[in-house]
């Protein structure tokens, strides 16, 4: 996003690791040291092997706690309003997917609400000591895609569509308003299934 970007543009770190399955560069801000051509999966599943040290650092602490107080409080102002509002709905969405369903998300102010606003897979409200996923909830794992268009609301119904029927699963469509109107003929293609 472009304020992770920012934000990385601003902190100058000594090891900027990109991880790529191509050998393209893919470094627009100029701040990679390091290049790994691997998949994501790959490197991931490399690291799992690892018996790495783990330090436990009073940095990690203070964050920890940090980071719950942060959520409490957002949690406490998106359940006192009284209306129904994005940042509430970024919030509970996730709750609504069950079994094997997935998620279609379509882009502006949705995915960033739900970037912020959203339920992670962490208990925020456990100690830093114990944040193992002991309350994981059923949506784990569900699939998530979104769409770019030209402007980026091309046809954002007509993917989603498109998207439940390649994935055989039930989908969650959440999008914005304007989005939602600039593809309602999209919706036609419910009805020929």
């Amino acid at each position: 996003s472009k304020r992770m970007e920012m934000f990385l543009e601003s902190c100058f770190p000594s090891s900027y690791i990109l991880i790529d399955t191509h050998p393209c560069r893919h470094d627009p801000s100029h701040v990679v040291t390091h290049r790994i051509q691997t998949s994501v999966a790959d490197f991931a599943a490399s690291l799992c092997q690892c018996n790495l040290e783990r330090k436990t650092s009073r940095w990690k602490d203070i964050l920890m706690v940090l980071n719950s107080a942060v959520s409490q409080e957002i949690m406490f102002h998106v359940h006192a309003e009284f209306l129904l509002t994005e940042p509430y709905v970024a919030h509970v969405i996730g709750e609504a997917l069950y079994g094997d369903a997935a998620m279609f998300v379509g882009n502006s102010m949705v995915i960033r609400d739900l970037n912020m606003f959203g339920k992670g897979w962490l208990d925020h409200t456990t100690n830093g000591d114990n944040m193992m996923m002991h309350n994981i909830p059923d949506f784990i794992g569900a699939t998530v895609s979104g769409n770019r268009g030209a402007s980026g609301i091309d046809g954002l119904l007509s993917t989603a569509i498109g998207f439940a029927v390649g994935s055989n699963k039930h989908v969650c469509c959440v999008v914005g308003d304007v989005s939602f109107l600039h593809d309602t003929n999209g919706l036609s293609l419910l009805n020929q299934r």
